[in-house]
């Protein structure tokens, strides 16, 4: 007797729900790169790489460090890393309501911090914080306020803000890209050391330059201010940046055979005499000191010129905005 063949007849499974894509947010210029201060007695020092990034698509020349003046009494300065973007819209709202506040509002430097805070608080909750926490656009900022007249006896106000949070900066301080390279150096070369200024804009120099080394998304020049207790700002032009990379090259070369020496076997030093390069590492520190100097000697003067130039400039902006303050208040209408 022949057999019939069985089926088993499945029920069709129901349809996968309709899944909607979730929106990605477009490419950003991205200023994770590297930011910091050294503050020090008798001023400070800022510094910031110069590129902005948008990952795996461009990459340009762009001020990460901004400043303005107010009234001839202050300027102010911000160092910025993170989201380009949410940057720009801080400092615009910034200047904004500077240049909104009523005259002689502003106549401390404990009101403007109280301003720049309350921008960047309101900027978080409105432009931040509603997004999913994953996709919430970075921002990390340095602010400097220094009194420019009449010569103040104290330091530049230096706090960070980042979200709702904000912190006085009272050490050295950097943010962004290759921490963990810079608070090595940081605390290798900085930490309980006494230096002056012009000593740490040569190390901020060098900081930068280690960072730009080794990390591809830190950008190719730097920025390096420097604000002092006098009221006066200045700033490293592009030659004594390429001077400072250069010498801490030659710093660094000789340094290389240093630790080997420090544990060396008698093995080791049939092949890597002591004495002779011991000898040879105290003709490079004093070679290193003697064409530092020169190079201090030969470029004082132009960065003379320069800071001067810049304070001419950042008082010019400073009147413009004062004579715009002044005819917009003429045109209100009086009650």
């Amino acid at each position: 007797m022949a057999l019939m063949g069985t089926a088993i007849i499945k029920t069709p499974k129901p349809p996968l729900p309709f899944h909607t894509p979730k929106p990605q947010r477009l490419a950003e210029g991205k200023r994770m790169t590297l930011i910091g201060t050294l503050p020090l007695g008798g001023g400070a020092v800022l510094l910031a790489d110069r590129q902005e990034t948008i990952s795996d698509y461009a990459k340009w020349d762009v001020d990460k460090i901004k400043l303005a003046e107010l009234q001839g009494q202050y300027r102010f300065l911000m160092a910025g890393a993170g989201d380009g973007s949410t940057i720009d819209m801080v400092w615009e709202e910034v200047l904004d309501e500077w240049n909104k506040a009523l005259p002689g509002s502003l106549g401390q430097p404990i009101n403007l911090k109280k301003l720049i805070v309350d921008v960047v608080r309101r900027i978080t909750k409105e432009s931040i914080l509603p997004y999913p926490s994953g996709d919430r656009p970075w921002v990390d900022l340095i602010w400097a306020i220094q009194q420019i007249s009449p010569p103040s006896l104290h330091n530049p106000t230096l706090f960070r803000t980042s979200g709702l949070t904000v912190n006085s900066v009272s050490r050295p301080y950097f943010s962004g890209n290759s921490l963990q390279l810079v608070r090595y150096l940081s605390d290798l070369y900085l930490d309980r050391v006494l230096i002056t200024l012009d000593e740490a804009e040569a190390l901020a120099a060098y900081v930068l330059w280690e960072a730009k080394e080794y990390d591809p998304t830190v950008g190719k020049h730097s920025d390096i201010f420097t604000l002092r207790m006098d009221g006066s700002i200045g700033r490293l032009h592009r030659k004594q940046v390429e001077y400072w990379e250069e010498h801490f090259e030659h710093f660094k070369n000789s340094l290389r055979l240093l630790p080997l020496l420090s544990c060396s076997t008698e093995l080791s030093e049939k092949v890597y005499d002591p004495k002779d390069h011991l000898q040879r590492f105290q003709t490079a520190m004093e070679t290193l000191r003697k064409q530092q100097l020169k190079m201090r000697a030969e470029t004082s003067a132009r960065r003379s010129e320069l800071e001067a130039e810049l304070a001419r400039n950042l008082h010019k902006t400073a009147m413009k905005f004062l004579d715009k303050k002044a005819k917009q208040s003429s045109k209100k209408p009086t009650s």
